[in-house]
């Protein structure tokens, strides 16, 4: 079953996340899980298999200047111990849908180490549209 996330799944999506290699703490998820429920422009959902969160996925309208607005998933995870039952798929179509239902083109970027999920998404007809590098300050 797919639902909205609420302020109660602050804690699984924190261990589900840590379960992919993210560092974040437990606060940092809580807080911003908090302000994206908020926000009218993203969504936040998770996918319960056995009575608990076995993924989430976050995507939401983005906005740019020199550009259309798109729709962009900024984070999908499944657990470990559920991955191959088309729980992402599931997640991804919820995005798939929000898109279509705002006219928008759907986007996601995904790490250049992370071939399965670059597999994944080829799977379900994305198409590389560009490469790039991030640059960071800290």
């Amino acid at each position: 079953m797919i639902r909205n996330a609420t302020p109660d799944d602050a804690g699984a999506i924190h261990l589900l996340t840590s379960d992919l290699g993210y560092s974040t703490s437990p606060e940092t998820v809580s807080h911003q899980l908090e302000y994206l429920l908020s926000s009218e422009a993203q969504k936040v959902q998770v996918f319960e298999h056995l009575e608990q969160p076995a993924g989430w996925i976050q995507f939401g309208k983005t906005f740019r200047v020199g550009s259309e607005p798109f729709v962009e998933i900024t984070g999908l995870v499944v657990s470990k111990r559920f991955r191959r039952l088309g729980i992402a798929t599931a997640l991804v179509n919820q995005a798939m849908t929000y898109a279509a239902s705002e006219n928008m083109k759907l986007r996601v970027r995904c790490n250049s180490q992370r071939a399965d999920a670059h597999r994944f998404y080829r799977s379900l007809g994305f198409i590389v549209n560009k490469e790039q590098t991030v640059f960071e300050l800290s």
